[in-house]
Parts: structure tokens; sequence; C-alpha cells
């Protein structure tokens, strides 16, 4: 089964070798039958999934809680920062306990970072730790969670979910 970063790396070359080109076809020439893309759901908010923090609320060794995305394509971006100026993204996912997790689980999600790696590097102490951090918090808010807003979420190894007919 593919994974996300597969979708992601499979359609950001498509994108780019389409926005590039060739330079032998205009827009108008386009083949009529070619598939129109995919919908994706729209953006979903997900701040409940980490209530009460707000940008800024310290986390655990000089880690703090930078913002989240809305939920969208399946998945909501976390970002956190180091008093040092150190970044780090996690990725909120649907949880499925037949593949590997990332850094953290609650009953619901995987907490999934993002550094590029293919789960074949060290996580730095901190960035574990800060989001084993994040996770008390959503598992805290699980409860509380209505079933579409849990439902707004896919897996790390689905592709992005299409919207609604």
């Amino acid at each position: 089964m593919r994974t996300r970063r597969d979708w992601i790396a499979t359609t950001g070359l498509t994108a780019v070798a389409g926005a590039l080109g060739t330079g032998t076809l205009s827009r108008s020439r386009a083949r009529a039958d070619a598939p129109a893309p995919s919908p994706v759901a729209a953006p979903v908010d997900a701040a409940w999934a980490l209530a009460p923090l707000d940008a800024g609320s310290p986390l655990v060794d000089g880690w703090s809680f930078a913002g989240m995305d809305p939920v969208t394509d399946g998945r909501a971006a976390i970002h956190m920062r180091h008093a040092s100026g150190a970044t780090a993204v996690v990725h909120l996912c649907r949880r499925n306990p037949a593949h590997e997790r990332g850094l953290a689980s609650t009953r619901h999600f995987d907490l999934v970072l993002m550094n590029g790696a293919q789960g074949d590097t060290t996580t730095p102490e901190g960035v574990g730790r800060a989001t084993l951090a994040l996770a008390r918090r959503i598992a805290a808010n699980e409860p509380g969670a209505s079933s579409a807003a849990l439902e707004a979420f896919s897996t790390h190894h689905e592709p992005p979910k299409p919207s609604p007919a």
C-alpha cells in the first residue's frame, strides 16, 4: 500500500511536470479525455484536539506549541518551536493499528514526525518528548470529539480523502 509520502512525491512530481510541460501543447489543445483531478475534502478545523493550547504554550524541554493547520487531505500539521529557534512538524493522522505508528499514538490518532526521513533516523529526545506531550493533550480531548471530527482524518498510509459529492 502506498504511503502519504509516496502520494505526495508522486503528485508533487506530476504537478511540476505538468507545470513545465513540453511547450508543444497549449491549454486549449489539452486532451478532452484526460481525467479530472480528484477533489479533496475542504479544510476542517481541528483546534479541539489541542485545546486549550494556544500558540506559544510551553510543552517540554524548551519546546512550545507554535500552531496547527486545518485538517487538509486527511491530516493536520502541528507546528512546534524550540527556544533555540529549531522547529518541528508533526502530522496528526487517524490511527491504523495494522501499520507502524508515528512517534506517539492515542486511541484515534498517530502523530508522525515530518522530517523528510523514512523512519531511518534517530529522533531528537526533546522532539520526542514534546510529541508525547501533544499526544497526552489530544488523548484528553478525544472523548469529546464528534464522529464527524474524527472522520475528517486519514491514516498516514491512505491517499487524501475525496470531497463529498
